[in-house]
């Protein structure tokens, strides 16, 4: 099983901004939407930190509702009883480091766009559900590090 990432647009120019990335449509929805994914044609998104973290909290009934970044924290470091310090901090940069690659992607397609759509999926996609809808500047790591499958996070300038 597969995940992948899909960032969701309708736009022709964003169509063509995430084409010239080599990202591949993945999935056609109805109103003309196109879900993108993968920088890499043929290839899945596993070992993202997208949606890495989603059942950590379910329990806590936190979810969907309050996804924030210290949550995300908290539940690395409940993780960190049996992975080394160093191996949580080369973790956490490259999640920060794929956060930080998301962000402009969505900061440039949101150039034509009044919003998109992010979600994640394992293999094909199920029924989507919205979950929160946010500003691009109040996005954080958490937001995608706690999604779960089929969850939809609506992101708008």
């Amino acid at each position: 099983m597969c995940q992948f990432n899909y960032t969701i647009v309708k736009n022709k120019k964003s169509v063509s901004y995430l084409k010239n990335r080599n990202y591949g449509c993945l999935h056609l929805f109805p109103g003309g939407y196109k879900a993108f994914g993968g920088n890499r044609p043929g290839f899945c998104d596993c070992g993202s930190m997208v949606g890495s973290y989603s059942l950590a909290l379910k329990e806590e009934g936190r979810y969907p509702i309050d996804l924030f970044a210290n949550d995300y924290w908290r539940v690395a470091k409940i993780k960190k009883t049996w992975i080394s310090e160093e191996v949580l901090k080369i973790s956490w940069n490259s999640h920060m480091q794929e956060f930080h690659y998301y962000r402009r992607i969505f900061q440039h397609l949101l150039e034509f766009e009044p919003y998109l759509c992010f979600t994640h999926i394992f293999d094909e996609p199920g029924e989507l559900r919205l979950v929160k809808t946010l500003r691009l500047c109040e996005l954080q790591i958490g937001d995608l590090a706690l999604l779960r499958q089929d969850d939809v996070l609506r992101i708008r300038r």
